[in-house]
């Protein structure tokens, strides 16, 4: 049996990003959205029943509200699409690349190690710093992006905690001075959020 639908998943760059939210954020050949945790669960499935490997990376483009706000929208949603290109020059026909929210994007990698999913990262950065994305009548600009990355099973062998140590990794990228990739380390401790804090420190209080 072959992989989860195997038919390969592509950015729609036409009137870019428009319309387009977390829950519907990859579009196949057939152009019918499939939403990406859905998918990121399928091809966990696949590799935990194939025992092979799985890389996901998570991107960030930095600062993106200030770039927002100074070159305006069109020059940001032409910097999305220039992203989104970039991305697209990088993946093989079996990776699934997707818009996760806002400035942050998916790449779900079949059988790739989290080294390989690394040296794919460091590529994609350096391509989107040689690019740049140019605002009306203004000098183009450069675009930096911080990028997470997680393995299964070798950061983790929980398909519920894959996404999260990956956007756990691109917390530290940011965190670090962005512009950077940053790979979860095997049995590192997640972060914990600020609605889990709070829980947690409910459950200190009551005990």
């Amino acid at each position: 049996m072959g992989r989860p639908g195997s038919h390969p998943f592509r950015f729609s760059l036409e009137k870019p990003w428009n319309g387009w939210g977390p829950e519907a954020c990859c579009k196949s050949s057939s152009a019918s959205a499939l939403p990406e945790v859905g998918r990121l669960d399928a091809e966990v499935a696949y590799a935990l029943r194939h025992d092979v490997k799985l890389g996901l990376i998570i991107f960030d483009l930095d600062h993106f509200k200030i770039y927002n706000d100074t070159f305006g929208h069109s020059a940001g949603d032409r910097a999305l699409a220039a992203f989104g290109e970039t991305l697209l020059r990088c993946v093989r026909t079996e990776d699934i690349a997707c818009r996760y929210g806002g400035e942050e994007f998916l790449l779900i990698l079949p059988e790739c190690t989290v080294k390989q999913a690394t040296m794919r990262a460091e590529e994609i950065s350096k391509r989107l710093r040689d690019s740049r994305s140019t605002s009306d009548g203004l000098a183009a600009n450069p675009l930096s992006v911080s990028i997470g990355i997680a393995g299964f099973d070798e950061t983790t062998d929980r398909m519920d905690l894959l996404l999260k140590f990956a956007d756990d990794a691109l917390y530290q990228a940011k965190r670090a001075g962005r512009g950077r990739v940053v790979a979860a380390s095997p049995g590192s401790t997640l972060r914990e959020s600020k609605g889990e804090m709070s829980m947690a420190v409910a459950a200190k209080n009551k005990a």
